[in-house]
């Protein structure tokens, strides 16, 4: 599900499509719906380019979520951590820079770990990634006892799935869900459908780029980060079809 989403959440292939049919339509004379169709793509495309645009679809995601030192959240019986926005350097002094590390999923699970919130660790993710997760927080000192490794997931939906194995036959009930904050609205819902009593803790939101000039003008960087914000959307719609969320 998750790959098909990648070749939808395009704003310029979706644009491309919608002008698609829009000339299709031209070309059989038929302009009183091909026009409209043009336009929509050159107004889709022109939305998804600006920072004004992109930053109410980030909110949207991220706002009910908001951040929480690790010493802040309850004790619980797990961290569950679904992997995707790469690891933080293991070389470096995870505790010199706090702010940097709980920017990232596997740094901020580090840090509840080490604040006392959970004694048990499950690392979701696909093509070995979780195996290189507990590597990394094995050499940050976490015991491998700890760590519980999932590595099949190939979705955020497979995420869910095979974490709530791990968690149901342990007897694991209450955990602390640790992703992205914009990522945060499907993978939660996703894995309370699997029945487990999830409490969200995102990581601290990336700095959010600085525009100069008029918000509501086109920019490259909108562009590019508007592919990610569209993907939840159509990950939420999708799974929700699915009856996964």
């Amino acid at each position: 599900m998750d790959h098909l989403l990648d070749r939808l959440n395009s704003p310029i292939w979706q644009s491309c499509l919608v002008a698609g049919i829009g000339l299709a339509l031209l070309v059989l004379r038929r302009y009183r719906t091909g026009w409209p169709f043009l336009l929509i793509a050159a107004a889709w495309l022109y939305l998804c380019s600006t920072p004004a645009f992109v930053g109410l679809m980030r909110d949207n995601l991220e706002s009910p979520y908001p951040y929480s030192p690790a010493s802040t959240y309850p004790v619980v019986d797990a961290i569950v951590v679904f992997g995707g926005d790469g690891m933080p350097d293991p070389k470096t002094d995870w505790t010199a820079d706090p702010n940097r590390i709980s920017r990232n999923r596997l740094g901020f699970a580090y840090q509840l770990y080490r604040a006392g919130r959970a004694p048990i660790m499950v690392l979701s993710a696909n093509k070995g990634g979780a195996i290189k997760m507990a590597r990394i927080l094995e050499t940050k000192g976490l015991p491998k006892a700890a760590l519980r490794v999932e590595s099949q997931a190939d979705s955020t939906y497979q995420n869910a799935l095979y974490s709530s194995r791990i968690l149901k036959q342990e007897k694991l009930g209450r955990v602390l869900l640790v992703t992205s904050p914009y990522h945060m609205p499907r993978a939660l819902a996703v894995l309370r459908e699997q029945d487990i009593d999830a409490t969200p803790a995102p990581t601290m939101p990336q700095v959010k780029p600085t525009i100069e000039g008029n918000a509501w003008l086109p920019h490259r960087s909108a562009l590019l980060r508007s592919h990610t914000y569209l993907h939840e959307y159509l990950g939420l719609f999708a799974y929700g079809l699915c009856g996964w969320t």
